[in-house]
């Protein structure tokens, strides 16, 4: 059976930081917010039917945040599609065509 690894992803949690964790990113927090004072950098925010779900320090950690989601949703896409082809094959299941196929268009 197909397997789904995405070792080669980050970990990725959603969580309150303590307090000691707060004040290690205060630096960082500081140096992103002076870049946005001087207009060297504007504020991210992810939006989910017009609203504000997350708010990213930098541009660099929403441009993190989209590939790590792109990688996870093409590594699911994939794992899916795997799992179906095997099980058309076990239960032998008749396709007409597969859209990764070459053919005629």
């Amino acid at each position: 059976m197909t397997e789904m690894n995405l070792d080669h992803l980050p970990e990725v949690t959603a969580t309150q930081l303590r307090w000691y964790d707060q004040l290690a990113e205060v630096p960082r927090a500081l140096y992103h917010a002076l870049r946005r004072l001087l207009r060297l950098e504007c504020r991210q925010y992810l939006m989910i039917n017009g609203q504000a779900a997350a708010r990213f320090v930098s541009v660099d950690d929403a441009r993190d945040f989209m590939q790590w989601l792109h990688e996870t949703h093409t590594a699911t896409f994939e794992y899916g599609h795997a799992l179906g082809r095997e099980y058309a094959v076990e239960n032998h299941v008749t396709v007409q065509a597969d859209a990764g196929d070459p053919g005629s268009a």
